[in-house]
């Protein structure tokens, strides 16, 4: 008698039929899906074959001589592996399609998985989960971060930690002046291994004002500390810190950047760092040319740092001439040293700049990214590259269907080398329409390449890319999201693979509501074809929830990438 049993496998639903002495077929669906560890059968078998979707050829494999079949496991090969009975057969993915990703419309693979982010308990049942950030230390270890709404209806930080193959969430603990609403939120994360990491964000304090939140990961403990402040700094409701971005370059050391508000007014960069277990906070360095008083303002949007005496940060603040202006900050031995982003030749200042992101090789050889104004309307892409002690400015080149004012923003870049770095960001085109853009660094002369979008893309596909991630100068991610033809905004991995840049839609979990409003603004790249992206999209009943993309390979997908939460086996 043939019995049919309903689970989900592999990132994709399926439908197994199984008998004694009969084929086991695994039938792929057209949506990806929560992952299950294992396909649990309890009959003996002889074979089974596998289809990647309803239009793929099936491959046939020899079973075990008999026994019981426990489950699939990816081994190190990217191969499934039958385990159980009296042997094992292997199904290699290219030929089976089962390691892959869907491309959205027949179901194919690709590499990548989506799973739904899990919750801690308490969570609320609509949680309104969103992930900011990623990094992962190793290829078997991440830490994504975010915020989700607990079953009272307040927002709390989320810590989701990958240990292997599985994802285990987390509320981030609040110090203990939190008040009853604390209005959490974590947005930044870094590691300098698997048990040393530091996160940052805010929170609401017992008296209802905003504070700046840092927590610390030592060993298994997550160690939360109200953000330190400097002198001067303002006692009102929203005057707490802001930390943008944090680099944890020792075991001992990390340092966040952001901003916060001074007793004048103003809005000041800051900088806390740990040293052992203390966080300690200064005011960045301005240039001479600041605007001081009431409406000085400045902030830090990213830090990269080589040893905890060597960093760089950079961000933008109010010039006394040319308005707000691109900001780099030098740390060296225990001084910080600021210094005003150069313009590329001819460029206004009257404009503005604004840098979002920097990257560093070497404590010498650094990249910058962000734009700078040339008109009302007009923005083009700056890129400042340090050599030695000398920061130069170069306007980022464009494809050739560039705007003439093509409102260009970079906003994430990585550098695997001195002389490879990538860069990730948007252009318009000559119809006003918003491309993802990236610049590519070989040498010392940068190149720019126009996203091909996937074939559902909508005529103006609104793509944004918001962030890159490098293991080698041939082997990268970038992670957004563009408008597809029905015009609702999907998730967008473009993957690097030698010199070729492909771009597919990001896979969705099976809850996936039809109008999916996907984005993906953070990757980390441990090893090559070893990513993982995190972001949101609408769950079927339209409340956001967090999405978990990860790149199949070797060990870290030991059982099979499960996403637990909504495991239905």
């Amino acid at each position: 008698m043939t019995r049919v049993v309903h689970g989900l496998f592999s990132g994709v639903s399926h439908r197994v039929k199984y008998a004694m002495s009969a084929n086991i077929m695994l039938f792929g669906g057209p949506r990806m899906a929560p992952v299950c560890a294992a396909v649990i059968l309890a009959s003996p078998i002889i074979g089974y074959t596998v289809f990647a979707s309803p239009d793929s050829q099936a491959l046939t494999v020899p079973g075990t001589a008999g026994g019981t079949v426990t489950g699939f496991v990816p081994d190190a090969a990217h191969s499934f592996r039958l385990t159980g009975g009296a042997g094992t057969s292997t199904v290699a993915p290219a030929a089976a399609g089962l390691a892959s990703i869907n491309d959205g419309r027949r179901g194919r693979s690709r590499g990548w998985v989506a799973v739904e982010a899990r919750l801690p308990g308490g969570a609320n049942a609509v949680p309104d989960v969103a992930l900011s950030a990623v990094t992962c230390p190793s290829a078997t270890r991440c830490v994504a971060i975010g915020s989700y709404t607990d079953s009272a209806g307040n927002p709390q930080g989320l810590i989701e930690t990958l240990s292997g193959a599985r994802w285990a969430a987390a509320k981030a603990p609040l110090p203990a002046d939190a008040g009853v609403y604390p209005d959490s939120q974590l947005s930044t994360v870094a590691c300098s291994s698997d048990a040393l990491c530091a996160a940052a964000g805010h929170y609401a304090d017992s008296a209802g004002h905003g504070q700046g939140l840092l927590e610390t990961l030592s060993g298994a403990t997550w160690q939360p500390t109200q953000a330190p402040l400097p002198g001067g700094a303002s006692p009102g409701p929203e005057a707490g810190a802001e930390p943008d971005s944090v680099a944890c370059p020792s075991a001992a050391s990390c340092i966040a950047t952001g901003a916060y508000q001074t007793t004048a007014g103003s809005f000041q960069g800051l900088i806390e760092t740990l040293s052992g277990t203390t966080w300690t906070a200064t005011q960045a360095p301005l240039p001479a040319d600041a605007v001081t008083g009431q409406h000085s303002f400045a902030v830090l949007r990213s830090i990269v740092c080589w040893s905890a005496t060597s960093c760089v940060a950079a961000g933008y603040y109010t010039a006394s001439t040319g308005g707000v202006q691109g900001l780099l900050e030098t740390l060296s031995g225990t001084t910080w040293t600021p210094t005003r982003a150069p313009l590329p030749a001819g460029a206004s200042a009257s404009w503005g700049a604004f840098l979002y992101s920097v990257a560093c090789s070497s404590a010498a050889s650094c990249v910058a990214a962000g734009y700078y104004g040339v008109s009302p309307l007009g923005a083009q892409g700056l890129i400042e590259t340090l050599l030695g002690t000398t920061w130069t400015a170069t306007q980022a080149p464009l494809p050739v269907n560039a705007n003439a004012k093509p409102a260009v923003r970079l906003n994430s870049v990585t550098c695997p080398s001195a002389t490879s770095c990538v860069i990730a960001g948007t252009y318009a085109d000559s119809s006003d329409n918003e491309h993802g853009l990236i610049e590519t660094r070989s040498g010392t002369n940068w190149a720019a390449t126009d996203v091909t979008l996937p074939a559902d893309a909508g005529t103006d596909p609104e793509t944004m890319l918001s962030a890159v991630a490098c293991s080698s100068g041939t082997s990268c991610v970038a992670t957004g999201y563009y408008t597809y033809l029905p015009g609702y905004q999907q998730g967008l991995l473009v993957t690097l693979s030698g010199t070729t840049w492909t771009a597919i839609r990001a896979p969705l979990p099976a809850d996936v509501s039809t109008y999916p409003y996907v984005g993906l603004p953070a990757v980390a790249c441990p090893a090559a074809a070893s990513c993982t992206a995190v972001g949101n999209y609408a769950g079927r009943s339209g409340d956001p929830q967090g999405l978990l993309e990860t790149q199949f390979r070797a060990v870290r997908h030991r059982r099979a990438l499960e996403s637990r939460r909504r495991c239905r086996c």
